[in-house]
């Protein structure tokens, strides 16, 4: 049962990532997988670093508020801000594991700067 629903998350997951806008799927490949940092995007993009923090933080709230829902609707657990906050750190877990399975076997994955 419970690898059912962990397919099922991935699957809501990729899903929701596939329906961002492309440059929101592009930050998280940069960030995530290709391992740059805030500023490195930032000065890509012409932008400040607070601005790529900022927009990484809204992405995996959204993300987070789409698994949130997914839970609340399939597993039927209410969003309570433990709920919140474990699912928050699952969503990171996630997200790492997706975009770098490999690199997150071998080395720890430091929250960029």
């Amino acid at each position: 049962m419970r690898k059912r629903q962990q397919q099922q998350m991935n699957e809501v997951l990729k899903e929701a990532i596939a329906q961002l806008e492309p440059p929101s799927q592009r930050l998280l490949v940069r960030y995530y997988k290709e391992g740059a940092t805030q500023q490195a995007i930032a000065t890509e993009l012409g932008l400040k670093q607070y601005a790529i923090s900022r927009s990484l933080t809204r992405l995996k709230k959204s993300l987070a508020k789409i698994l949130a829902q997914w839970g609340q609707e399939t597993l039927h657990i209410t969003p309570s801000p433990d709920v919140i906050k474990h699912t928050s750190a699952a969503l990171e877990e996630w997200l790492v594991m997706h975009y770098r399975p490999v690199a997150a076997f071998s080395e720890p994955h430091e929250p960029h700067r």
